[in-house]
């Protein structure tokens, strides 16, 4: 595993977390990975942040040690749900 910190979600709650952790220099961009559904949201953040994304919540899991989980809370089950046999295996 990657030293790495995912979020899966990539709204203003994870936005405020990155910058946090860039401004802070707790961590580089190159280590930072958020995984969003929609494509200009990525591409918004990747190009303000130099940060990774990915559409897929399971690069974030695989790829990380640390996973912040950043979704509204009537998305919380299905993200889960998804994520469920990736977790298990881990």
């Amino acid at each position: 595993m990657m030293d790495q910190i995912s979020f899966i979600g990539g709204g203003v709650m994870a936005e405020a977390m990155v910058q946090g952790l860039l401004s802070k220099k707790l961590v580089g961009p190159g280590k930072i990975l958020v995984s969003e559904p929609r494509k200009e949201r990525r591409e918004e953040l990747k190009a303000r942040y130099g940060i990774l994304t990915s559409d897929r919540n399971e690069d974030a899991v695989t790829s990380s040690r640390v996973v912040i989980l950043c979704v509204k809370p009537q998305d919380v089950n299905n993200v889960l749900a998804h994520l469920k046999p990736i977790l298990r295996g881990a």
